[in-house]
């Protein structure tokens, strides 16, 4: 454990812990994190609370549906461990996560287009709904199935 003056991806380097690591890091969606080799995933409680946010905020219902999908995938998850697997099924896998979450995903994307214009110092802001699916679409966060760790 150290305590760096820098925060960001130098403050990480200098701890010596992430540049040797070589296994599954859970993180938030900090991009510094992304610079190291490792397995990234990113943290099931980060995502629910952006989702909650989300829908508390906008109201729209894909966040709603998405945390709902992920809360139960978890649930899922424990229960298939205390039977002692080590997975999902391929079919559970492609059909109860991989296929709600795509059409999911693909809602909220259309509920939240890219915008266009300007903005008032360059580009516009996408917003955080939008952030939020673009992590979703990230291949970082593409395997699902261990996502919902």
């Amino acid at each position: 454990m150290s305590v760096e003056k820098k925060r960001g991806y130098d403050g990480m380097v200098a701890s010596g812990i992430l540049p040797w690591f070589r296994g599954i890091a859970v993180h938030d969606f900090w991009r510094p994190y992304e610079r190291f080799d490792v397995n990234h995933v990113y943290c099931n409680a980060h995502l629910i609370r952006e989702l909650r946010a989300i829908h508390e905020n906008t109201g729209q219902e894909w966040a709603s549906d998405l945390k709902k999908l992920l809360v139960w995938a978890q649930h899922k998850k424990k229960e298939f461990i205390a039977a002692g697997k080590d997975r999902f099924s391929p079919y559970c896998c492609r059909y109860r996560i991989d296929k709600p979450f795509d059409e999911l995903l693909a809602s909220g994307l259309a509920q939240n287009p890219l915008p266009t214009g300007k903005g008032a110092r360059g580009r516009p802001k996408k917003g955080k709904a939008r952030n939020l699916l673009e992590r979703f679409r990230d291949p970082t966060c593409q395997n699902r199935c261990r996502m919902i760790d």
